[in-house]
């Protein structure tokens, strides 16, 4: 009994040695770029946008995606939220563009409105945040772009 989980352990480390030997040191993250955003279905309550992005994969080894969480925040008010999980694979070196949709949050909305309304404004601040599961090899990605849309 002592023999076998003996041998147990010095398999399951061997294991564990030679699996953490495939994870690349040098992995850099990749880079995501917002081409551009459109309302896709206006007709329900709940209005859809499409979201171009640019995924920039700046490795030597493919990019894997198993799938992608996003929002888009104005004004610190989360107004759109989504997921996916049909994303295509990025090989190294190389980009792709990819379309997500996401669905607007009602209440961030109306918080943004409000804000809006209260205040004399020429520009919204926007926050995009996508995180990204690439496996369960590397930790999950977060990317997030800033910038400011001119009313």
């Amino acid at each position: 009994m002592f023999n076998l989980l003996k041998k147990s352990l010095v398999i399951i480390s061997i294991s564990l040695i030679f699996g953490c030997a495939t994870i690349p040191t040098d992995f850099q993250e990749p880079a995501f770029s917002i081409m551009d955003i459109e309302i896709r279905n206006t007709a329900g309550l709940s209005p859809e946008f499409e979201i171009t992005l640019r995924v920039t994969n700046p490795n030597r080894v493919p990019l894997e995606i198993v799938g992608m969480s996003y929002d888009i925040s104005m004004e610190g008010n989360k107004v759109v939220t989504g997921v996916a999980n049909d994303l295509p694979d990025i090989g190294p070196y190389d980009e792709a563009v990819v379309t997500v949709i996401a669905q607007i949050n009602l209440m961030g909305s109306i918080s943004l409105l409000r804000d809006l309304a209260r205040r004399n404004t020429d520009s919204v601040s926007y926050d995009f945040t996508a995180r990204m599961d690439i496996g369960q090899t590397y930790p999950v990605i977060t990317i997030a772009e800033t910038g400011k849309i001119r009313l």
